[in-house]
């Protein structure tokens, strides 16, 4: 990995800035990236729950509710705005992404509950994230041209 930007990428907390340095990367590789991101997601998003209580426990709050990023041009959100007429429809919504699948898995996790119903949801959904421990995520060192910190970047692609 670029050190350079490796260090630039671990210095920032805006995920917006972390995408854009991780495609300054030499060497960057579009496609090792697009296999590579769910595993990136999926540690980020426990991470996050984890060292922060008060974001476990809105987590925990949720109840059953599905949940989803709510964000139009985003492979990892549901297709929608915020403040889109639809937003709270989810026959609207075109899938629920990555990140509300692994939030809804963590909280599964946690609460023992089963994940919600998500036939309702406007596209065919992905099947939950399986479970990824810490040999199953690429060292920093290894040849991923990817940050291993990315508190919710998951803004746009």
């Amino acid at each position: 990995m670029d050190r350079y930007h490796q260090r630039l990428l671990l210095s920032t907390t805006d995920p917006y800035d972390c995408k854009r340095l991780g495609h300054k990367i030499d060497r960057f590789n579009q496609q090792k990236w697009d296999e590579q991101a769910p595993k990136v997601c999926n540690r980020a998003l426990r991470e996050k729950v984890e060292q922060n209580s008060f974001v476990k426990e809105f987590l925990i709050s949720t109840g059953d509710k599905i949940l989803a990023e709510a964000a139009p041009n985003s492979k990892w959100a549901c297709g929608l705005k915020l403040n889109d007429k639809n937003i709270l429809d989810i026959s609207k919504w075109e899938r629920v992404g990555h990140g509300g699948m692994v939030y809804m898995q963590i909280r599964s996790e946690i609460t023992g509950r089963p994940m919600p119903d998500l036939s309702k949801v406007g596209k065919p959904v992905p099947r939950a994230p399986t479970v990824l421990s810490d040999t199953d995520f690429p060292a920093a060192e290894s040849e991923i041209s990817a940050p291993t910190a990315m508190e919710g970047a998951t803004g746009g692609d």
